[in-house]
């Protein structure tokens, strides 16, 4: 009978102990409410968490707003704005700096997977220098884990929180700074927000 009691015990111990991981982890890494907010009168950087079942820039954002994209393998900037230009979806893993006439709220719809034929990770190839990247994720997470398949081939990482109505450059004020070595004023990426890193070999960037 001791013996049985003791083996209850340490059940319950274990099992109260992963209900209260659990809780601490779900307050720490709140789910994506699937919505993304934006500010009017200025620039924010933006990423989808997940295929969208239409990630057209039509589809999601006004007429009059303004989409740019980054694309480092051109170094040239792919734009959408007033209705025309060369961009014309929004792709997981990508970031995007979104101008709204207004402040708005978008809201996504994720494509339906098949669990009878799993799609492959999304990738994303990344150069040496500034990237445009976003988090594929409904909840936040730790750098080192949503970057793991790129660990050690990136050294800065700069997240956008400033005001500026003037398409911010990334040596701009207004960022958050997460260096590898060095100053970190964030520790995760978040759903929903685009980020700028700085790569220093080429590399391939995975779904997580």
């Amino acid at each position: 009978m001791k013996k049985s009691k003791k083996i209850t015990y340490i059940f319950m111990t274990i099992f109260i102990s992963s209900i209260f991981i659990c809780m601490v982890y779900s307050l720490e890494t709140p789910t994506f409410g699937n919505q993304i907010d934006l500010v009017g009168g200025k620039w924010n950087l933006i990423s989808i968490p997940k295929e969208l079942a239409d990630s057209s820039v039509d589809n999601l954002f006004e007429s009059d707003d303004k989409v740019y994209y980054y694309n480092s393998d051109t170094s040239s900037w792919e734009k959408r704005s007033h209705g025309l230009g060369i961009l014309i979806n929004l792709n997981l893993l990508d970031g995007y700096w979104v101008y709204p006439s207004e402040s708005k709220t978008i809201n996504l719809t994720y494509k339906t997977m098949d669990p009878a034929n799993p799609c492959m990770p999304t990738s994303k190839d990344l150069v040496a220098g500034w990237n445009m990247i976003g988090y594929s994720g409904l909840q936040d997470r730790r750098i080192d884990l949503a970057l793991k398949s790129i660990d050690g081939k990136y050294d800065l990482i700069k997240k956008y929180v400033g005001e500026s109505s003037t398409l911010p450059e990334t040596d701009s004020e207004g960022y958050l700074i997460y260096n590898v070595t060095g100053e970190k004023d964030f520790n995760k990426l978040e759903s929903g927000v685009g980020y700028w890193i700085n790569i220093t070999e080429t590399c391939t960037y995975y779904e997580v």
